[in-house]
């Protein structure tokens, strides 16, 4: 589904119009097989091992990956009304009907957080962020659930730029402008700080050594994730 999201970028960034045409039929597609694994509770429900948000060994994805799934309808959705094509429509009702199906099940009101059944009451940033990209939550409701998620002792954290990436757009999208900023002086900062000069495919403060392969010198030490402080910067005039 992040094919489909770099698509979208690309158009809103750019305006082409040919290459996006060309390549709407495999979105279309991408789209279409995400929606055949909608279960009778609307959650978009694929075997785990199937599916990336993180490196975090035991982390329950169901909430998380329906988010990215919810972000993805949003993004299509809103770039097609720009180009004027009647689709949006489909999408935008398939995003209403996951925002309400994700509130239904995969939300916990009396702890006002997205700790459910689904991934076996773990509470991870990785759901909270990509509940609130997804806009499952709003306003207040976000900016609690961003605050509390990232200051928890209890909540799983990301191990991966990538993923810290998304907390930040989280986080900006809640509001939370200075924490947001005070993530991005922590994990990109941390890495300067421990003298890098690019930036790392994976970084657990505290632990620099961790790699997803068992070996740091497999790991990537300049990731694409490095443009993320500077992409930030431009994109909200900081």
């Amino acid at each position: 589904m992040m094919y489909v999201n770099t698509l979208c970028d690309y158009y809103r960034h750019i305006g082409d119009v040919e290459t996006f045409d060309e390549l709407y039929p495999l979105v279309k597609s991408i789209m279409e097989s995400a929606h055949s694994c909608i279960d009778a509770d609307g959650i978009l429900t694929v075997p785990e091992e199937d599916v990336f948000i993180d490196w975090c060994k035991g982390l329950k994805k169901v909430a998380a990956h329906f988010g990215v799934y919810l972000y993805t309808l949003d993004n299509l959705a809103t770039t097609l009304e720009m180009m004027e094509s009647t689709d949006f429509k489909i999408y935008r009702e398939r995003l209403e009907r996951g925002r309400k199906a994700a509130l239904d099940v995969l939300y916990n009101e009396d702890k006002r957080a997205f700790i459910n059944e689904r991934d076996e009451g773990q509470y991870s940033v990785h759901a909270s962020a990509w509940m609130v990209l997804g806009g499952v939550v709003t306003g207040e409701d976000a900016r609690h659930v961003m605050l509390d998620v990232t200051h928890s002792e209890d909540s799983v954290k990301p191990f991966t730029p990538y993923m810290h990436h998304y907390t930040v757009e989280a986080l900006f999208k809640a509001g939370l402008t200075d924490e947001a900023l005070s993530y991005i002086r922590r994990i990109w900062g941390g890495m300067v700080r421990l003298g890098a000069d690019t930036f790392f495919e994976a970084f657990v403060p505290g632990d620099p050594s961790f790699s997803p392969y068992d070996d740091n010198k497999v790991n990537s030490m300049c990731h694409a994730w490095s443009c993320t402080p500077s992409y930030f910067i431009r994109k909200y005039g900081l």
